[in-house]
């Protein structure tokens, strides 16, 4: 269609964005057609209806149409039509035979709501789509009342007519008139023929005109008249829901060509994410790896000088378990010397103790004689422990303090006796001492 075109055209050329103004979008469209604004004009004229006033409209529509056909002079008579499958276009075709016309009409107005895959091309001509539509019928309760008033026959069963009479939509008879051949021109008529020819109702009965059924003309004038309404009542509604559908495509194709122009600029900016996502991808991987290798690198250097510090420590526990060798042959080196003085110095104090008892036996002549009589002055000489006198030792003898003598024998003490007032024997045995004192070493000190 040239104005849908155009249409499309403007508004192809000026697409509708989000962001325009309200009075942007009330412009009105680029040349508008003529049946456009008609149906337009025609709409709001109408006005807006609601789905309840548009259910009333087709109710009173349907009401009326009734009341048409109840007009129409139905015929009493049987009505014959053909009822072909559609899917199968070379099967035989079925014959329905209805009680009259009237019946045929109400059966293919439930047969057009309930099955809407239907035709009827001719008046007596049916394209039903399913196999088994007349056993669905059947068993469809919409059909109940019409159950005994219609039924279906097929062409090939015995006894049914192939051919079926000729009848309109109201089961009146169509009596088929025959062509008569053309009569050919007189010559001697001369310029009559062309218009003979011209006229072919006149030519069969010229000089008899049949005579006018002003009923019948009437009664097509109205049937005409009729149809020119329902046909004008049907164009202004196309044109209305024309008008609609264009301003409802136009809105569409807006409203589409908005979301093709928001995707566009999703589109755009998604790319641009998708560019910055790769471009930080691939910095982030850069570092990734930098870091990678450096820690690779450290880990590396790290366990080098772990090996180098474990075989340091290796080499000091080598070196430990040297000296602590060394040591254990040193200690029981000693342990071995120790031993070995121990057993000399427990030789030479058996000595000791051996020369020092027989040194007491030649010092002391009273244990030859085995008498027990001791002196006092020997006692008391010799009771003093030694000590060292101004902390000084002479050769490897200790001088003795003389001065004092206490006896423990006897109840007198003599102070200051000189070493000449003992008893010739006890002073010449005691003049000169031991050379070695009772439990002392001849090691000097």
């Amino acid at each position: 269609m040239p104005d849908f075109s155009a249409l499309l055209d403007a508004t192809a050329k000026k697409p509708h964005s989000p962001d325009k103004s309200d009075r942007e979008r009330s412009r009105p469209r680029k040349k508008p057609s003529i049946s456009l604004a008609a149906g337009l004009i025609m709409a709001s004229e109408s006005g807006p209806r609601t789905p309840v006033q548009a259910l009333e409209s087709q109710r009173e529509r349907g009401r009326k149409e009734e009341r048409d056909e109840e007009e129409e002079p139905w015929s009493d008579n049987l009505f014959y039509a053909y009822a072909k499958k559609s899917d199968q276009p070379d099967s035989p075709p079925s014959i329905l035979t209805f009680a009259s016309a009237r019946v045929c009409h109400d059966w293919w107005t439930l047969v057009q709501r309930e099955y809407p895959a239907s035709l009827r091309p001719g008046a007596q001509l049916f394209l039903l789509k399913d196999d088994d539509l007349h056993e669905q019928m059947a068993y469809n309760l919409r059909f109940h009342r019409l159950r005994n008033q219609w039924f279906c026959s097929p062409s090939d069963s015995i006894g049914a007519t192939n051919v079926i009479p000729l009848q309109d939509h109201y089961g009146r008879p169509v009596a088929a008139t025959p062509k008569k051949p053309p009569q050919p021109p007189n010559k001697n008529d001369g310029d009559d023929a062309p218009r003979a020819s011209a006229s072919p109702v006149d030519a069969p009965h010229p000089q008899h005109p049949p005579p006018l059924d002003l009923s019948a003309l009437n009664s097509s004038l109205e049937k005409m008249a009729a149809m020119v309404w329902e046909n004008s009542a049907q164009i202004r509604a196309l044109s209305v829901a024309q008008s609609s559908g264009l301003a409802r495509m136009q809105e569409i194709a807006e409203s589409n060509t908005a979301q093709i122009k928001s995707l566009a600029d999703n589109q755009s900016s998604l790319a641009a994410l998708l560019a910055d996502n790769a471009s930080h991808y691939i910095a982030l991987s850069n570092a990734t790896f930098a870091s990678h290798e450096q820690h690779k690198e450290q880990v590396r250097t790290v366990l080098a000088s772990n090996a180098l510090h474990v075989k340091q420590l290796a080499a000091g526990q080598r070196d430990l378990l040297g000296t602590c060798k060394g040591m254990m042959r040193a200690v029981e080196t000693m342990g071995t010397s120790v031993a070995v003085v121990n057993d000399t110095v427990k030789a030479q104090a058996d000595v000791q103790a051996q020369t020092q008892n027989q040194i007491q036996q030649r010092s002391n002549p009273f244990s030859e004689l085995g008498s027990p009589f001791v002196p006092s002055a020997l006692t008391n000489r010799i009771s003093p422990s030694p000590r060292k006198l101004n902390r000084r030792v002479k050769g490897v003898w200790y001088e003795y303090d003389m001065s004092e003598s206490v006896g423990s024998g006897s109840a007198t003490s003599t102070r200051g006796t000189p070493r000449g007032s003992v008893s010739l024997g006890v002073g010449k045995a005691l003049d000169t001492p031991p050379k070695t004192p009772p439990g002392k070493s001849t090691r000097r000190v």
